[in-house]
């Protein structure tokens, strides 16, 4: 299946570019986000020298990039989408995007009012050159397909399909949004453009209740092969892994992430015997 395993290194930021290209390429990685937050490579302050300057060195080290991901929110980029334009003139082809808060009040004209936010960002990032990823996300307002659905149904104006896209993650709607994979896909359709790989595993506390933190593939709760086997086959889709287990032991991060990559490439093409 033509799937490009992206990493997400959230909790790898105290590595210095050429460590960095190393783990990408020791875990088994064709490429990694290009982050724009504080305390990254790549801030919002710095964006317009320091991504091409990451893809440049990154490039050299045999790991061209593809993807980004910025916290700029729907809103903010409605009202300046220079930093589209920054990234695609980098090179980057899609950017993961913040998300729409829950509103105080939720109802129908909040979900009006992100389609036709999302509306007005696909014809931005047409313009630009990029394509806009948005996040299923738990505690967020568009937390499951069935919201998108919504949303983009009260919009007055129709998204750009090819150019405003979404990216499924089951371990994070498994916490709230949680359905079918098959019936997120399905509902998505043409505009699936990536999905979040990252698992959870159930704990039962001292006191009878159950938690459930984050987890490497190997480990967790769900049914990967049933998720792979879901997703359509295309170029474009990326699986972009969060691993968000060992954060504060890097090395033993590394390490489990490197199994997870392994497992999951042998879902994408069992080995044979």
């Amino acid at each position: 299946m033509p799937l490009t395993l992206s990493l997400f290194p959230k909790f790898l930021k105290h590595l210095r570019l050429e460590e960095l290209a190393v783990t990408v390429r020791q875990c088994g990685f064709d490429t990694v986000n290009l982050v724009v937050r504080n305390g990254f490579w790549v801030t919002p302050e710095n964006l317009t020298t320091a991504a091409p300057e990451f893809v440049q060195a990154m490039n050299q080290a045999g790991i061209p990039i593809r993807l980004a991901t910025a916290a700029y929110e729907p809103e903010e980029l409605r009202q300046n989408p220079e930093p589209l334009r920054v990234l695609a003139d980098a090179g980057i082809e899609a950017v993961r995007i913040g998300y729409f808060p829950l509103p105080k009040q939720p109802g129908l004209l909040a979900y009006q009012s992100a389609g036709e936010t999302l509306a007005v960002l696909s014809n931005l990032a047409r313009d630009a050159g990029i394509r806009i990823l948005y996040q299923l996300h738990h505690r967020k307002l568009l937390n499951a397909s069935t919201a998108i659905l919504l949303a983009q149904s009260l919009a007055k104006q129709p998204v750009d399909a090819e150019w405003l896209q979404y990216m499924v993650d089951p371990g994070n709607q498994f916490h709230e949004g949680r359905e079918d994979i098959g019936v997120s896909i399905g509902n998505l359709g043409k505009q699936l453009g990536a999905i979040g790989v990252k698992d959870l595993q159930p704990v039962r506390t001292a006191d009878g209740t159950w938690q459930f933190p984050w987890a490497p593939l190997q480990a967790g709760l769900l049914d990967w092969q049933a998720i792979v086997n879901a997703l359509p086959s295309s170029p474009s889709l990326f699986a972009v892994f969060m691993p968000f287990y060992h954060q504060h032991d890097p090395d033993t991060l590394i390490q489990n992430l490197t199994h997870e990559v392994r497992y999951f490439r042998d879902i994408l093409n069992p080995p044979t015997s």
